[in-house]
């Protein structure tokens, strides 16, 4: 077969008013092309245009075609809808946007001529377009360039990859497929054999499998005929004891086979591998050993080309990535990988969850069965014979309806194609049916009951509400209860609540898929658009101006906000947070792992895609600070979870601590011992006990993939600082990790107040810890306040108050009084939307703030969360610097954020969500504390979660007497 490459010298002109076909654009280039990428995408060169565009390229013929040989043109994808002409004459054409195709153009091209390839191609917009939209056609989470927002996909299109020019024998291999069965050392091969002559041919098929060293196993001699057209030709080839296709030995054997007809041969090679995945008692098992899931998604995603990397090194970075940092699985999530990619993890011994464009957001249509079947179908046989590839997905985060019911009824369409393969139905399980199992085992034909408590006959009233209310999230694609396959996007900073879910999830079920959790970081968005610089990209690309836009509304605000003192170098602040995400992975990786009825976790997410930072390494994979040795600790098959649940506790008071060992079948049966250990920062060893970890051979086979170690309550007095909580083994085995740091305060450094505070709104137990700290507190009189007074004001939501109180408390604070106001409830009218949203409510400022107008909105701190910043300040006192560390600050970290035209006068505190999703601007800021001057006094306004944590976390007291102290000290001052 010869081989002609097509790359480069292509020309692209949009055809707007989709007349081209009408008016045969066909026949010759048209007027206003210009220069097209190829392969690309049309957005590289129409950054803010979908719709249709036509592609061409003159080319002559190399090789002069012998008597019995075609000229085939092959595409190996374009997206979405390609009609191909050659020479003016319609070639052929192919609907879907990821996987390859080729006509015959024999009789359409003259070898010593030169030619011309008109592509016409329909990349969906939000409008029909012969009744193709973005909505109803295959593309995964895709937006217009009007919509596009982090946390989404760019709705692009163009000849993606290579194209090229395939001389072929009349009499060939059409198509090669290969299934190996590790128990019986058989490989099954198919050929596709096909015959353009109009006559039945004798032929000959010779075949081999050999393993990498040369050796030949096993060898196949076959007489057949081929009749005109295609036939199918099966038959085996055998390795004795084969040699599996494993994690850390991924061993593969090369299937040859020779087509021999009319004197000419063609001939193909595959890869194969020996394994069987599956899953047994509700656990993963590869090649007949348990093996926890360890996975992470990726969308593929590339900065420029969208799909296509400009860089091909990201192609495989990903991957090597995964594979050093633990992961033995990627999920390539509502988009195929690359058949590069695929020969890569093959190699590398990494598994492949491959779902298609069609998996996630379809909408239902005439056309969608079709489309359906026709992305599902194409992604199998293009991609059935890689060992790597382990795992169908059919859907990802859909609901039920017409769509789902497709995906349910496709196992059929897929077990026709292929019957080796684990196959899962819908990551999340969104349609919330338990009586629809989640898996389908290699070799089964139906929807099997292997997780949570999905059975034929199970209890629809466990089954997941409208709306998650109970994590008290409006992203409605949260834990559905009773399924199998499960995704938990909980607020951060994780609650005892969320904390102890995570733990005890699956107790009362079989085991559970955790497909979808994680905590990510902000962007880093300066340091992402100044490598798109480096890399000469055009400004108007749309991921570009995408980030180039958060940039700019960051850099604003911090200007705005007066925030350089905390970080001069505004790229820092973005790093910070990064360092920070490092610690809360952990807790979730910890908390998954101490679960012994969770079989897998797949990790949200890879990298930082969809303009995000939810990834382990960023847009440009480059690793996160911090994040690879604790990726490779988590991983580890053998490893503490240690927990000390409060993680900031006060001297002198008992907390818990708890020890569990992960265990991955590596520790055989017995006895092992432990010491556990809490360390001062200065080292000094404060408590200790032994303990042992105890494998017991007679347990179940699920209990000894986390085994309690330990759970003490302790008592620690010391100064304030970090302390360490550790764990290690005396003997028999080396876990990774050990260690775990937290917080200890001691409550005398705290200051005394010595003030008079006036009250209005604040809980019993507050006043009580006031007046224990030197506070003389009294109810606030709105009649009697004077010059010099502290007052605070807690929620008096469900307090009847008139308005003239409201004026009599300015007043008075126009005349020298300090208040400080600690409750959102109180700063406004409240307003919820009618459709939730990440901005769950806010508090109109309309009646009580002489600010004006403004409001106070609650934020969705989940997998994209906001940071929060401190300056050094005097409510600070004693406080970490800096970006607010959810370790030291907990429950304090705060849900609303005040957002006014009028800057505070000082702004202590203030908010930041770059990359946000799902906020259609993917980014917001606000005040989280300011004071503002009023006449000779001035008022306070916290967001902090100080009155709900008083007492029992010394960061929200801490704060509290700050307050109070600054507002006494600000007395008098003009």
């Amino acid at each position: 077969m010869s081989k002609q490459v097509l790359n480069g010298g292509w020309a692209i002109v949009r055809d707007r008013a989709n007349v081209g076909r009408r008016d045969r654009w066909f026949d010759a280039i048209h007027e206003g092309c210009v220069d097209a990428v190829v392969p690309g995408i049309i957005q590289q060169t129409f950054p803010d245009y979908q719709g249709v565009v036509w592609y061409y390229r003159r080319f002559t013929v190399q090789n002069s075609p012998e008597p019995d040989q075609r000229t085939m043109l092959a595409f190996r994808a374009v997206d979405y809808l390609a009609d191909v002409w050659v020479n003016g004459k319609h070639a052929g054409r192919h609907e879907g946007g990821e996987t390859p195709f080729r006509f015959d153009i024999t009789d359409l091209v003259g070898p010593q001529r030169e030619n011309l390839i008109a592509v016409r191609v329909l990349c969906p917009d939000d409008e029909p377009i012969d009744g193709m939209t973005i909505a109803n056609t295959p593309c995964r989470n895709c937006r217009s360039f009007k919509d596009f927002a982090p946390g989404s996909s760019l709705r692009i299109g163009g000849i993606l990859q290579e194209v090229s020019l395939l001389g072929v024998r009349d009499k060939r291999i059409e198509d090669f497929y290969v299934r190996s069965d590790c128990r019986s050392g058989q490989t099954r091969v198919e050929l596709t054999c096909r015959n353009d002559t109009r006559q039945a041919v004798s032929a000959r098929i010779t075949s081999t499998i050999s393993d990498k060293l040369g050796d030949v196993h096993d060898r196949v001699d076959l007489e057949v005929e081929l009749p005109p057209g295609e036939s199918v030709h099966a038959f085996h080839l055998t390795v004795d004891s084969p040699r599996r296709w494993d994690l850390d030995d991924p061993f593969l054997y090369d299937v040859t086979a020779t087509l021999i007809a009319d004197g000419g041969e063609d001939t193909k090679t595959k890869r194969t591998g020996y394994r069987e995945f599956c899953v047994k008692n509700g656990y993963f098992h590869l090649n007949g050993r348990r093996r926890f899931l360890k996975s992470s998604h990726t969308g593929n995603h590339f900065p420029i080309g969208q799909v296509v990397p400009t860089n091909i090194e990201f192609l495989r970075r990903d991957l090597y990535y995964a594979k050093a940092a633990g992961f033995n699985m990627i999920r390539f999530i509502a988009g195929m990988p690359l058949e590069e990619q695929l020969d890569f993890c093959d190699e590398l011994g990494l598994m492949v969850y491959e779902e298609n464009y069609a998996a996630w957001l379809l909408e239902d249509s005439p056309q969608m069965p079709q489309r359906f079947d026709s992305a599902l179908r194409e992604m199998v046989l293009r991609d059935r014979s890689h060992p790597s590839v382990t795992i169908w997905g059919m859907l990802n985060e859909t609901g039920g309806g017409s769509v789902f019911d497709r995906a349910y009824e496709g196992l059929k369409l897929l077990r026709s194609l292929d019957q080796d393969r684990l196959v899962l139905l819908s990551s999340s399980r969104g349609e919330c049916n338990p009586r629809i199992g989640s898996i389908s085992n290699p070799g089964s034909d139906l929807w099997q009951y292997e997780w949570g408590m999905e059975a034929p006959d199970a209890d629809f009233s466990r089954s997941a509400p409208e709306s998650p209310a109970a994590w008290g999230a409006p992203y409605f694609l949260g834990y559905s209860p009773g399924m199998g396959d499960v995704h938990i996007y909980p607020r951060l900073p994780l609650s005892p609540r969320t904390r102890e879910f995570l733990r005890t999830l699956g107790h009362d079920s079989k085991p559970i898929l955790l497909s979808e959790f994680g905590a990510g970081s902000m962007m880093n968005v300066i340091g992402e658009y100044h490598r798109f610089q480096q890399n000469g990209a055009s400004d108007k690309l749309v991921d570009m101006g995408c980030i180039r836009g958060l940039c700019e509304k960051l850099e604003a605000d911090w200007r705005r906000f007066g925030m350089e003192k905390v970080y001069p170098v505004l790229e820092d602040m973005l790093i910070a947070s990064q360092e920070l995400q490092v610690r809360q992975r952990e807790i979730g990786f910890d908390l998954i792992r101490a679960n012994p009825k969770f079989c897998g976790y797949n990790m949200t997410g890879l990298l930082d895609h969809g303009i995000t930072g939810e990834g382990a390494w960023d847009f440009w994979r480059e690793f996160k600070p911090g994040i690879f040795d604790m990726l490779h600790k988590c991983h580890s098959p053998l490893q503490w979870c240690l927990f000390v649940p409060e993680e900031h506790v006060y001297s002198g008071r008992q907390f818990t601590v708890e020890a569990v060992l992960a265990n991955e079948d590596v520790l055989r049966p017995g006895n092992y011992p432990v010491v556990l250990q809490i360390v001062s920062p200065h080292g000094d060893v404060l408590w200790e006990k032994r303990a042992r970890a105890v494998v017991d051979a007679s347990a179940s086979p699920d209990s000894s993939l986390a085994i309690p170690v330990a759970k003490e309550t302790v008592r620690i007095s010391g100064g304030s600082g970090e302390y360490t909580f550790r764990a290690y083994m005396e003997n028999g085995a080396r876990p990774a990790g050990g260690k775990v740091k937290f917080h200890l305060t001691n409550p005398e450094t705290f200051p005394r107040v010595e003030s008079s505070v006036a009250l209005m709104g604040i809980p019993r137990e507050v006043e009580e810890f006031l007046s224990a700290h030197g506070a003389a507190c009294r109810p606030l009189d709105a009649e009697t306040i004077a010059a010099n007074d502290v007052i605070l004001i807690g929620d008096v939501s469900n307090m009847q108050i008139d308005r003239s109180v409201w004026e009599k408390l300015f007043d008075g604070v126009a005349r020298g009084a300090r208040a400080a106001f600690l409750c959102a409830a109180s700063l406004g009218r409240l307003e919820t939307p009618e459709v939730p949203n990440h901005r769950e409510h806010a508090y109109q400022l309309d009646h009580i703030l002489p600010i004006g107008e403004g409001r106070c909105f609650s934020s969705f701190d989940w997998l994209y969360h906001k940071e929060c910043i401190n300056k050094p300040h005097p409510i600070f006192e004693g406080l970490t610097r800096g970006m607010m560390d959810f370790v030291y600050y907990g429950p304090v970290v705060p849900t609303y954020v005040l957002d006014t035209p009028r800057v505070p006068d000082q702004v202590v505190a203030a908010a930041f969500a770059v990359a946000y999703c799902p906020d259609p601007d993917g980014y917001f800021s606000g005040v989280l504390v300011g004071s503002y001057r009023h006449g000779k006094g001035g008022y306070t306004i916290s967001t902090m979660d100080i009155l709900d944590n008083v007492n029992a976390h010394p960061a929200a007291d801490r704060l509290l007497l700050n307050i109070v102290k600054f507002l006494a000290a600000d007395r008098g001052r003009d």
